[in-house]
């Protein structure tokens, strides 16, 4: 049996949100060069509740961030089998 090497595809993204006043994630964007990374990382995101909102003079704030994901894609030969994954998740 011959083992196949797997391919080590790029995984990263760059995530745009808005944590509003009472911590809810609202205007989520997300920057990649893959579809399904993307329709990841807003999965990701999507139910996401802060506990302890921005704050300035003891009054709760918006809040704009931008953090990067690196997405763990060792095991897959392809990002359409990451995607086959994430299908079968949802």
């Amino acid at each position: 049996m011959k083992l196949v090497k797997k391919k080590n595809l790029p995984g990263q993204a760059y995530v745009q949100f808005v944590i509003n006043e009472t911590g809810e994630v609202k205007q989520v964007k997300v920057r990649t060069r893959n579809k399904y990374l993307e329709k990841e990382a807003i999965r990701l995101f999507a139910d996401l509740k802060i506990k302890q909102p921005a704050s300035i003079n003891s009054k709760n704030v918006s809040l704009k961030h931008t953090i990067p994901i690196t997405f763990n894609l060792l095991e897959f030969d392809s990002y359409e089998e990451f995607g086959r994954k994430f299908k079968s998740k949802n």
